[in-house]
């Protein structure tokens, strides 16, 4: 009987070892997604992506991701389309932000299993429902469960619209299981992307249930769609209160950000659903189911952030806008604090199409951390919807501290308030009509196009001419482009009334002058303005259905004739014009002397110009003789005293007949005439010719007064060579001689007035002698009456003149950075023209002591600070002074020495060592001046340590410092050998304003290191600091429960060691605690293992009357597990045997459970400490046979089990 009940009792034991994996599936969260692939006429194809999360915390009992799970797919009306198995793509470990490290957050564990299938749906016009609904989820404080037993699934959904809308469905980003201390308000970010670019909103909604513990089969898709159960809260629980009384929630509904506060710790059911948006219309919906895990935590505060100015942001399109943002902790001054940002306009994501935004995503820092957002939002981004950023810091507590904040940037278009202001209404061929800038701003850039018109003139500015054309609609655009490159226009349109239709005018092209013509033009319109060039208007009047003018033309050569018609509204034509030859035949009159000697012979008189198919008829009164030479010239011989006339008839090709006459004088008193030449111009001018028109029998006899003729008096033509400034003449007279009265003819002296200006005379110049200079000489300054310029030659010296805005004072100012010897002149043109003498002088100028640099070095270094030289290259003759600051001269310095030696002192720097050279001519050079640095620089190495907790051991941190080398631009070298090693090497450069260096190439358990740091100091000489070596320790497990450890010496501090510290750290324990403590390097023994399965020790080295701390590598010792499992016990209180408990050590989890003979649990334990003391319910159990099950792993989490029979003995 003994047997079967045993059998019977291991059966049982098999059993429960099985269930859990029937129970539940652990779900803590997840989504479902999915993306469009392509399509033809028929179908469409998709992946479908499933995320779920579980939680794989030891209880779970080992659960893992099923293989496949079931896609139910519903057209939508709700009826089954499809089902399909998607398949475990992937499966991984995720960890929350933060430090994941602490005891708290390591006792969650998260899995993400990926499950991916293509389906093809045949193209529908209503869209399809995608479902997957698995049991169970976690046991949930604000969801009933059955007494313990979670029962409660969960729904994953997505929703394809129409297939003629192109769609993926929105994904998320960030984890579903995050966790957050209890008390403390938190702000989570439930990131999505859509590839699409849609707008995307969030909302809280209820977590639905779905699935039954009982399901074994892979698909289960119900037909129809039945609808989905929302979970069922524990009383006081809810969607808008899921962490119930006390606690709160809300949803960003631009980008999801989350703020939650649960008063409690525990874990509790959220429901995120996204709908995706397309022009105003939402096509698809996706929900994120997730788990908040709220744990006690310690004592941490939370980061803070802190902006250069607070939210909202306001920028304008085409602005850069730049912002600190500080992540701070400002208590826990040990953390160390990340900051991040997050957004489309960071990442180009979710329709975000523009200028993306930067932000070092890096930062993490001590106590504070600083980063610049910038932006440059683009010209065309028109909304009124502000664009969101997250910024994130959290710190490396433990565990981690969150803070996530929106800032909301609001964009100003760049929308001209320009308007464009002038007439809208007017006449089609309006010229220059003017229109301008309504609220111009001076800072933009106006731009003019236009349309049915021209622009007159600039097509930029303010204000803008446009000539209009004849089309019904202009339209004028402005183009207004601000100062950060944004254009936009502002547009005006123009309504063009129709002008009139151009007259035509009617009438003869050629006419005669002094006639009388008459024009016509049809009368179709209001009114009618003619114009005439070469004649008068007589009239203008309306005869029948013309208008007509009468024009009397009075002007020879070319006439002209306009109408304009203006219509009702005061529109009016494009002018009509008619040309119009008016003849003259007779041109100028008849062209020769009008008054001659009597009886004097073949006198000639000629008209201007000759007409193609003309006829001329010569006559001639008081003359003995005449006869025509040619149709253009005549001759007469004249008679006695008295008064005679020559005539001419000329009728031209078109019958117009015009008559000159001449009148003559016949008389012995003869008139004379004028000389020809020129009557103003310059005293002293030789040579200026005069001239008459030759009479046929008379002579010429020439006279001038402020001058005298050149060569013979006589004849057509005269020279004069003329005097000193003043008024003058020149004159002529004609003789000739009546051979009929033996009487001569005789006429007075007929004088030109001439004018003699006078050339304006300067002062003479004086040679002068100058030092080369590179600032400008005024050498000439004058200011004469009467002078338009001045002229000058400086013999290749660049000459600037300053011209006073009467033009007559003038500055001559020339560049003196030159040597040599310079002739010059000037001179000046008075303002008829009139150049006065030249003036010169010669301009010598020495040259200057170039300017140089001083040879010898600029920089000298501790110790050598001693006779250093100094030299330049000088002048012949010259004459130098020496002068040195921070330091002295050796020996004494002459007056002529082009070198010298200094001494160098750690005086003020820089020191400097400067000469003046003064050449033999007196020239003084530019101070030459040489800066001179004393290097005293040194490297100070403070201490080397391995990174101190909570950091892992995998780095060692060097902290040194430079002194006395704000000079130095190199970089510092820092350099390492393993402890006792015969070479150092270089592991890293830093900056020689760093202080801290992190080197994570070590092996930190193989050997202790000696660093030094290097640099080359202003000379080129290396230079090093002392080196330190760091503290190796080492351990190893000489028995089951026993160990053994070292460590060696930290070297480096110069007053030595004060002592050593030996910290230990046990699993689920808070950090490094002080286990021990060495006054020097030393070796120990422990018989500790029963303590922990795992225990990790790290020596702390302190400096002898300092502060100064290093740490060492940390070891763990791991202890194999030891189980000794008694099979009967005896509690009868003597004090002997009383409990069941086995001695154990090295075990990293115990579960102990005992079984009646009916297989009930009477006893369990999860502590190594606590065994069985033989009551059930405080009541003693009977004797007997009981069963024990005995569970633990290792530290390599593996998993034992044990089973037996024990005796409970009384």
């Amino acid at each position: 009987m003994f047997v079967k009940r045993l059998l019977r009792w291991f059966f049982i034991l098999a059993f429960l070892s099985c269930y859990p994996a029937l129970e539940a599936t652990h779900l803590v969260g997840g989504f479902l997604t999915y993306k469009r692939l392509g399509s033809n006429a028929t179908s469409t194809q998709y992946r479908v992506t499933i995320y779920a999360y579980r939680d794989c915390s030891p209880s779970d009992g080992g659960i893992q991701f099923e293989k496949k799970v079931g896609l139910c797919i519903y057209n939508d009306n709700k009826s089954l389309s499809s089902t399909a198995e998607a398949s475990l793509i992937s499966e991984k470990s995720v960890d929350p932000v933060g430090n994941t490290s602490c005891p708290e957050v390591a006792k969650a564990c998260l899995k993400q299993g990926v499950y991916e299938v293509n389906i093809t749906l045949p193209n529908s016009t209503s869209g399809y429902h995608l479902k997957w609904e698995r049991c169970c989820r976690n046991t949930q404080n604000n969801l009933i469960d059955n007494t313990g037993t979670p029962f409660q699934g969960q729904t994953y959904y997505g929703y394809i619209p129409p297939s003629a809308i192109a769609n993926s469905s929105p994904s998320f980003l960030d984890l579903p299981v995050p966790f957050i201390c209890a008390g403390d308000t938190t702000t989570i970010r439930n990131r999505v992307l859509d590839i699409d670019g849609d707008s995307l909103s969030y909302k809280l909604v209820t977590p639905w249930q779905g699935g039954q513990a009982s399901w074994v089969d892979v698909l289960n898709c119900s037909d129809p769609m039945t609808a989905f159960q929302n979970v069922q809260y524990v009383a006081g629980y809810s969607a808008a209160n899921p962490f119930g009384s006390g606690g709160y929630v809300a949803v960003d509904a631009y980008n999801g950000l989350t703020t939650y506060m649960s008063p409690s710790p525990g874990r509790y059911a959220v429901a995120i659903e996204v709908t995706e948006w397309r022009n105003g219309i939402a096509i698809s919906w996706v929900r994120l189911d997730l788990q908040i895990l709220v744990i006690n935590c310690n004592k941490n505060n939370r980061p803070t952030l802190a902006f250069e100015s607070p939210s909202p942001w306001y920028v304008e399109a085409g602005e850069t806008i730049c912002k600190k943002v500080t992540g701070q902790d400002l208590k826990d001054t040990q953390d160390i604090v990340t900051l991040k940002a997050y957004g489309d306009i960071l990442t180009g994501t979710n329709g975000y199409k523009g200028t993306k935004a930067t932000f070092s995503q890096n930062n993490s820092a001590r106590k504070s951390v600083t980063s610049t957002f910038c932006w440059t939002p683009d010209c065309n981004i028109n909304t009124v919807t502000p664009f969101r950023v997250t910024f994130e810091a959290y710190d490396n507590a433990c565990p981690s501290k969150f803070v996530n904040q929106n800032v909301l940037i609001y964009v100003k278009p760049f929308l001209p308030v320009e308007t464009v202001k002038g007439k809208v209404n007017l006449c089609q061929n309006t010229l220059a009509e003017q229109y301008e800038i309504n609220k111009y701003d001076a800072s933009r850039i106006y731009t003019w196009t236009v349309s049915g018109g021209t622009i007159n003139g600039k097509d930029t500015g303010r204000y803008v001419k446009i000539d209009w054309g004849n089309t019904a609609i202009g339209k004028i655009t402005v183009s207004v482009k601000n100062k950060f490159g944004c254009t936009a226009d502002i547009i005006l349109q123009v309504n063009l009334v129709s002008a009139p239709a151009r007259p035509k005018i009617s009438g003869v092209d050629t006419v005669c002058l002094n006639q009388t013509s008459t024009f016509t033009t049809p009368k179709t319109q209001t009114s009618y303005k003619f114009t005439v060039f070469g004649g008068a208007l007589l009239s203008s009047t309306q005869v029948g259905s013309n208008m007509e003018a009468k024009v009397l033309w009075t002007a020879a050569g070319k006439g002209l004739v306009t109408v304009v018609a203006t219509n009702s509204v005061g529109c009016n034509s494009v002018p009509d014009t008619f040309s119009v030859f008016v003849s003259s035949p007779v041109g100028s009159g008849v062209l020769g002397p009008v008054s001659v000697c009597p009886n004097n012979k073949g006198i000639i008189y000629t008209l201007d110009k000759k007409l193609w198919k003309s006829t001329y008829t010569w006559t001639a009164s008081g003359a003995t003789n005449s006869k025509v030479i040619a149709d253009t010239m005549f001759s007469v011989d004249w008679g006695g005293l008295g008064t005679g006339a020559v005539q001419v008839v000329v009728t031209d090709r078109f019958g117009c007949r015009d008559t000159a006459r001449l009148s003559v004088k016949k008389n012995h008193a003869l008139a004379g005439q004028a000389p020809q030449g020129p009557v103003s111009l310059c005293e002293l001018a030789m040579g200026v010719g005069y001239k008459v028109s030759g009479v046929r029998g008379e002579t010429y006899a020439w006279s001038a007064a402020g001058g005298t003729i050149a060569g013979l008096p006589t004849g057509l033509n005269a020279s004069v060579n003329w005097g000193v400034a003043g008024a003058g003449w020149v004159g002529v007279i004609a003789t000739a001689y009546d051979s009929v009265s033996k009487l001569p003819c005789l006429s007075p002296l007929m004088k030109l007035p001439v004018v003699l200006n006078g050339a304006p005379a300067l002062s003479a110049l004086n040679n002068v002698t100058y030092c080369q200079s590179k600032s400008p000489l005024g050498y000439w300054t004058s200011k004469l009456a009467g002078v338009k310029k001045y002229e000058y030659d400086f013999s290749g010296l660049k000459v600037t003149p300053t011209i006073s805005a009467d033009s007559s004072q003038w500055t001559l100012t020339f560049d003196r950075d030159t040597f040599g010897v310079f002739p010059i002149k000037i001179r000046a043109i008075s303002a008829t023209g009139c150049p006065g003498p030249w003036v010169s002088a010669v301009v010598t100028l020495n040259p200057k002591p170039k300017t140089q640099t001083i040879s010898g070095l600029g920089a000298v270094c501790v110790p050598n600070t001693s006779g250093y030289s100094y030299s330049i290259s000088g002048l012949a003759g010259s004459t130098f002074a020496w002068s040195v600051g921070g330091g002295s001269f050796v020996g004494a310095v002459g007056s002529g020495s082009t070198s010298v030696i200094v001494d160098w002192q750690l005086t003020a720097q820089p020191g400097f060592v400067q000469v003046i050279e003064t050449s033999d001519k007196g020239c003084l050079g530019d101070t030459l001046r040489k800066e001179v640095y004393v290097d005293n620089s040194s490297l100070n190495l403070q201490w080397v340590s391995i990174a101190p907790p909570p950091n892992s051991d995998g780095s060692m941190w060097v902290r040194y410092n430079l002194l006395n080398g704000s000079r130095n631009t190199g970089v510092l070298n820092i350099e390492r050998r393993p402890a006792g090693g015969s070479a150092f090497a270089t592991v890293g450069n830093t900056a020689p304003t760093d202080t801290l260096y992190i080197d994570n190439s070590i092996s930190p358990d193989v050997t202790a290191y000696e660093y030094r740091v290097s640099t080359l100091n202003l000379c080129g000489d290396r230079i090093y600091s002392l080196p330190h070596t760091s503290s190796l320790l080492k351990g190893v497990k000489t028995g089951p429960f026993t160990m053994n450890i070292s460590f060696s010496d930290y070297l480096g501090f110069a007053g030595g060691i004060a002592k050593y510290e030996l910290y230990r750290a046990l699993p689920g324990s808070s950090g490094f605690q002080l286990y021990q403590t060495y006054p020097g390097a030393s070796i120990d023994n422990f018989n500790n293992g029963q303590d922990n399965y795992q225990q990790i020790f790290r020596i702390k080295a302190y400096e002898l009357g300092g502060n100064r701390v290093s740490w060492s590598n940390d070891i763990v010792i791991n202890f194999e597990p030891v189980v000794f499992i008694p099979d009967a016990f005896t509690p009868n209180q003597n004090g002997l045997n009383e409990v069941f408990l086995p001695y154990t050590g090295g075990l990293k989890t115990f579960d102990l459970a005992i079984y009646n003979r009916w297989g009930e649990k009477v006893f369990e334990s999860h502590d190594p400490s606590v065994g069985w003391d033989g009551t059930v319910n405080g009541v003693q159990a009977m004797e007997g046979v009981y069963v024990y099950d005995f569970r633990y792993s290792d530290f390599k989490d593996k998993r034992y089990q044990n089973t037996g029979t024990l005796h409970l003995i009384r």
